[in-house]
Parts: structure tokens; C-alpha cells; sequence
């Protein structure tokens, strides 16, 4: 699973990430808070390749919506893992992840 959406770095070099994947999920379920921490590669294949991401972006999870994605009840349920939560998460929260795809 990864997200795909072209952003430029921002050093203005006309580099752009286009596949975004999950590197780190910090959650504490006790205080209800956590981040996620995501990188952007060229593309799949850079990312297949072995090739450093282009650009890394850190989302804190909102205390208010860590249980709508991340409480034990949602966890359990078939399929569903704090990876595949993470991204719906970014994609519904970040703002610039909106309209990506998951793929």
C-alpha cells in the first residue's frame, strides 16, 4: 500500500516525489497521540530500487481522531493494521494528501 501524488521539493529544483510510503508510526494509546512519518520517492521504482526518498513529512495524529483510526477495536478487525490506518489517516487529515490515491 502506498499513496500516489506528485509534490515538489522544496528547494525548487523541479525534483517531485510521486509514491509516498509509511516509514514510522508513533502511537501512544494510552495518552491517544501519536505521528506518522512518510517519504516520498521519485517514483515505485525508485522506491523498489532501493533509492533514497526525496522528501520526508511527519503528521501528528489528533488526539480527537486517534480512536476513529487507531483504537483496539479498529485494529482487530479483519484486515485493518496500523499501516493501512496510517494512510487512510494522512489521506483524510493532512490536507495535502486529500486527493491522493492509495495504491
Amino acid at each position: 500500500m502506498a499513496l500516489q501524488k506528485t509534490m515538489y521539493t522544496s528547494d525548487n529544483t523541479g525534483c517531485a516525489a510521486t509514491y509516498w510510503r509509511i516509514c514510522d508510526i508513533d502511537a501512544d494509546w494510552i495518552t491517544k497521540h501519536g505521528s506518522i512519518e512518510i517519504m516520498g520517492y521519485i517514483n515505485e521504482q525508485a522506491f523498489n530500487d532501493g533509492k533514497n526518498p526525496v522528501i520526508t513529512k511527519v503528521y501528528e495524529i489528533r488526539e480527537d481522531l486517534f480512536d476513529i483510526y487507531f483504537s483496539e477495536t479498529i485494529l482487530n478487525a479483519q484486515d485493518v493494521n496500523p499501516v493501512t490506518q496510517g494512510y487512510l489517516y494522512v489521506k483524510d487529515y493532512s490536507g495535502e494528501f486529500s486527493d491522493a490515491v492509495i495504491v
